[in-house]
């Protein structure tokens, strides 16, 4: 009988001993990870990324490469991602707002805060007000002034209405009163590039892509809860609008919510390595951006809390 036990107890320790073995597999980080970005290059999210990537690159562990799904606001890549493993060889960057709004307004056959986790943020992007250079208004008081008198005869641009920016843009002239015929683009590069031709009056798109095109650009206001560092002459839509709620995007990385918990927290201490080292902030500062990183906050509860404002 003692025996019987003895053995009993082997084997309850061996497949203790096995189980800590397979959870220990499962949690490895893989040695290359496709990191899904559902926007064209050139974007915001798109340049954190990059950004990530090139931190990847200077560690011996995960190195990410970059694949931009664009189409349908983000939803082809979201799709992108269910469809993979959840083994952590796949992940998805997003500006959350824009992938949010996109996902609410397209009729999406699945939930993304159902199938994918928030396990960090990376950043955060901002909308800005912006003329061409020739503009007749040097500041946002003389362009809402004009836009009063005549709206029929202004149009303005922004990356798309599944974007955050057109969002903010709606809710900047209608806390001021106004309703004005906007024209989509495809992405940020593209509306920068419709301003700096004059195809349009004036564009809502992220305040990074007005860096190193100030010879061709004037920023006019920024949708932040204080001025932004690469303008801080500029100011805020809340300082122009006092009624004006900020409408921000945070950047972050989902997994797919299948994968295992302790791989979860493995990536997660990765992320924040990568997010807080010295080869991320100079990539970001390149463009214009900063990094804010964060994988300890209840980043799903936060998207859920971000769902309702749509």
């Amino acid at each position: 009988m003692f025996r019987s036990a003895s053995i009993k107890t082997s084997l309850a320790l061996f497949s203790a001993a096995l189980s800590f073995v397979t959870l220990s597999a499962n949690a490895e980080l893989p040695s290359s990870v496709n990191l899904i970005v559902p926007y064209k290059a050139g974007g915001g999210v798109d340049a954190y990324a990059r950004a990530l990537r090139n931190a990847s690159m200077e560690t011996d562990r995960s190195v990410f490469t970059v694949l931009n799904r664009p189409g349908a606001g983000g939803v082809n890549g979201a799709l992108a991602l269910s469809r993979a493993p959840a083994d952590g060889k796949s992940s998805l960057l997003v500006s959350a707002s824009s992938f949010l709004l996109s996902s609410k307004i397209s009729g999406a056959t699945f939930d993304p805060l159902q199938a994918f986790t928030a396990v960090a943020k990376l950043g955060s992007l901002n909308t800005a007000v912006v003329v061409p250079i020739n503009s007749p208004h040097s500041n946002v008081e003389e362009l809402l002034e004009a836009l009063r008198e005549n709206p029929d005869a202004y149009r303005w641009s922004h990356p798309g209405r599944g974007s955050f920016h057109y969002l903010s843009g709606v809710e900047f002239l209608a806390a001021n009163g106004l309703s004005v015929k906007d024209v989509p683009f495809n992405g940020g590069a593209s509306t920068r590039v419709s301003l700096m031709g004059e195809h349009v009056n004036f564009s809502l798109m992220g305040v990074q892509q007005a860096k190193g095109f100030t010879d061709f650009l004037q920023v006019l206001a920024v949708d932040a809860a204080e001025r932004h560092h690469l303008f801080p002459n500029v100011p805020t839509f809340k300082e122009v609008s006092g009624t004006h709620e900020v409408l921000a995007s945070d950047i972050i990385l989902f997994v797919s919510r299948e994968t295992d918990p302790d791989l979860q927290t493995n990536i997660k201490r990765y992320l924040e390595t990568l997010c807080l080292s010295d080869d991320f902030a100079r990539s970001l500062e390149k463009m214009g951006l900063k990094a804010q990183c964060d994988t300890t906050s209840n980043l799903d509860e936060s998207m859920q809390g971000l769902l309702k404002r749509f």
